[in-house]
């Protein structure tokens, strides 16, 4: 996609373009402990993240995602990944 998200303790939003939704204050990541669900677990190995743990986004204010309850999946070396509003799985790269 090619787009900017700042992804910290305090903010999770696009930055390029700036967010007019999808923009999450104060979000807190909690930790699920059941592996994701089958059907994403075909696109996560397809990201070279086959065992991804999962966590949860609770955002004090605004929202995120296309879902209420979104997740966030980080592989190994802190590789994350997330479904999006089209159903596809995006994989973050840490510049």
């Amino acid at each position: 996609m090619g787009k900017r998200l700042t992804f910290s303790r305090t903010r999770l939003a696009w930055d390029q373009p700036q967010a007019t939704h999808d923009a999450c204050s104060d979000p807190q990541f909690v930790r699920v402990d059941k592996p994701a669900p089958a059907e994403l677990r075909v696109q996560l190995r397809k990201l070279r993240m086959p065992r991804p743990t999962t966590f949860a986004i609770k955002c004090r204010s605004g929202s995120w995602g296309p879902d209420d309850n979104p997740v966030v999946f980080r592989g190994a070396g802190g590789v994350l990944a997330m479904t999006w509003y089209d159903g596809g799985m995006l994989k973050l790269v840490r510049r």
